[in-house]
């Protein structure tokens, strides 16, 4: 009977053992609806809120504020959006959504000066605190393009940069915490960041990510018009066969390495590359091009891809199994683009990795939604 008892004590022990790992395991896993679901909106573009679809979005991005020569945000719209109106509509049309401000984009300079002092840093908290209050924002997206790297060849860079960048997020968070603890309002705070292998070192990500919400990356441009041999532009595995071996998922595990998984972000591209006179040799991938094409003399955009090339007017769609990745032919032009089928691969595996949800950059590139809906599908599924 003790024999009996004692047995059954250690299996209500091993059951409760199973029980609590379970429970941690369900915990460790973030729920379908704290995915974020995030898109830019660009103010250099004429756009409306009901074009906006926030009812699938967590997150809305405006691209881009800049840095003026004192050290404060500057906001110019172009003079067809009455920015100050359609975010009334959108916060209005969706209470839920998060609107934030992103500062500097490609090319943007003025970061390294302003980041340079605790003086410079502290008169850009105050502007930012200024027009997060001004337009009713919920945050502040950095888009340093790069600290410590000048790729553009027209932004300010110096090697301090990443300590600066640390020092800037670090006393931005410090501002937002106090003005918590006095108005009740909780900004976001993130950064954009690319898959480059530099890219850790040069953030300072082991100590900038514990001062931020998010790290949007950059998963896209591996490739582009720079290239004289075709390649995917936002592959999530690598191919021997690239020119290029960027790819989203080797650049994930080095920032899991150097960050929490649920920070971070992964973004996916609206639009493609392309090149003409490409080599018929295995429908074109990794191929060389006569020349690639200027953005200019092609509309690329997912919105143009899907009304006239996606399996139309004689371009046909092939899929790499290895890289993950779609890619369409005619037996000239190749074009590089991001398919419905990649990320729906990609929104399982940021499940899967449990990461903090997905990004794509812009939203009027896809005014057919197929982008954010298959997102939102993939990520809010159980």
């Amino acid at each position: 009977m003790k024999k009996r008892r004692k047995a059954e004590i250690v299996i209500f022990v091993v059951i409760g053992i199973v029980i609590c790992s379970i429970v941690k395991l369900a915990r460790v896993k973030p729920r379908p609806h704290d995915y974020v679901k995030v898109t830019y909106l660009p103010i250099y573009k004429s756009w409306h809120a009901e074009d906006v679809p926030g009812d699938l979005l967590t997150d809305v991005n405006l691209a881009f504020a800049t840095i003026t020569p004192d050290s404060k945000i500057r906001i110019d719209p172009i003079n067809e959006l009455n920015l100050s109106k359609e975010l009334i509509s959108l916060k209005l049309n969706y209470p839920h959504l998060k609107i934030n401000l992103s500062v500097g984009g490609w090319g943007s300079d003025g970061f390294s000066d302003m980041a340079l002092t605790k003086e410079t840093r502290a008169a850009f908290i105050e502007s930012a605190v200024s027009f997060l209050k001004s337009y009713n924002l919920d945050g502040i997206d950095i888009d340093w393009e790069f600290p410590t790297q000048d790729h553009s060849e027209s932004t300010k860079a110096r090697p301090e940069d990443t300590q600066n960048f640390v020092l800037l997020m670090r006393e931005m968070r410090a501002k937002f915490d106090e003005i918590y603890k006095t108005d009740h309002k909780k900004y976001q705070l993130t950064f954009a960041a690319p898959m480059s292998d530099w890219a850790i070192e040069a953030f300072g990500v082991h100590k900038v990510s514990k001062s931020v919400d998010y790290i949007y990356l950059m998963g896209y441009d591996y490739i582009g018009t720079w290239s004289s041999v075709t390649g995917h532009q936002s592959n999530w595995f690598d191919h021997k066969g690239s020119p290029v071996h960027l790819n989203t998922y080797d650049g994930i595990q080095r920032y899991l390495k150097a960050c929490r998984p649920e920070k971070l972000v992964v973004g996916v591209p609206a639009y493609g590359y392309g090149w003409k006179g490409v080599q018929s040799t295995d429908n074109g991938l990794f191929q060389n091009a006569a020349e690639a094409i200027s953005p200019d003399d092609l509309d690329l955009t997912y919105n143009n891809l899907k009304a006239e090339y996606i399996s139309k007017n004689g371009y046909e769609r092939y899929w790499d199994d290895i890289s993950k990745a779609a890619y369409l032919y005619n037996g000239d032009t190749w074009i590089t683009y991001e398919d419905i089928e990649a990320i729906k691969f990609k929104a399982d595996t940021v499940k899967t990795l449990g990461l903090g949800g997905m990004m794509y950059w812009e939203s009027t590139q896809d005014s057919t939604g197929d982008i954010i809906k298959t997102i939102s599908d993939v990520l809010n599924k159980n």
